[in-house]
């Protein structure tokens, strides 16, 4: 009569091949959060400051105005000072000539990708369409301009990018728990506990 064997060759290869996808598996989920979230910086709308320009919105809803202290717009490099400038903003529909309300976000974002900016101000649109981003600045001193970002909330997004962090790190661990359970069947078991022969 004999008892179990330990974990054979076969089997710590096949949880090794588990612990390979996991890890695989973690590392396709995280670059394409990361590319994603690129991917959202890059298309953001960006106009300079002070000024007015045009500004397309392809749907309604919540939307922010961000200002750049990295940014990049028109095949130049911008810089300026990490925070933002005195700046004074309005925003009107180009259709209607109906303002749109800017409010203070509740809390502070930023970012930092292919470009670097923090949150100023949201804003909710009833129709898409073009609006007029007008912005002033209001203290002396400062940069003479600065790089203004619009796009939607940066909530859904990082939501998306941590979930895809979340993602990875279960699998990472759900590939790593067989492995080491064989392993310590494998190498840690007592002499007494080994297979017998008949």
């Amino acid at each position: 009569m004999s008892s179990s064997s330990p974990a054979g060759p076969a089997k710590i290869a096949a949880a090794a091949g588990l612990l390979v996808l996991g890890l695989a598996l973690s590392a396709v989920a995280g670059w394409r959060g990361y590319a994603r979230m690129t991917a959202w910086v890059t298309g953001l709308a960006r106009v300079v400051g002070p000024g007015r320009a045009e500004v397309t919105l392809a749907r309604a809803g919540t939307y922010t105005i961000y200002y750049e202290w990295a940014s990049t717009l028109g095949g130049r490099t911008v810089r300026g000072p990490f925070e933002p400038p005195p700046l004074r903003c309005s925003l009107t529909s180009k259709a209607t000539g109906q303002e749109v309300r800017l409010e203070a976000p509740s809390s502070k974002v930023t970012y930092e990708f292919s470009c670097a900016g923090r949150n100023l101000f949201d804003f909710t649109v009833d129709q898409p369409g073009v609006y007029l981003l007008e912005s002033s600045l209001t203290g002396a001193g400062g940069p003479s301009e600065v790089v203004l970002a619009v796009g939607e909330g940066f909530g859904e997004r990082l939501g998306g990018f941590l979930g895809g962090i979340f993602f990875s790190i279960c699998c990472t661990f759900a590939s790593a728990l067989p492995v080491s359970i064989l392993l310590f069947l494998t190498f840690f078991r007592k002499p007494g506990q080994a297979g017998k022969s008949r």
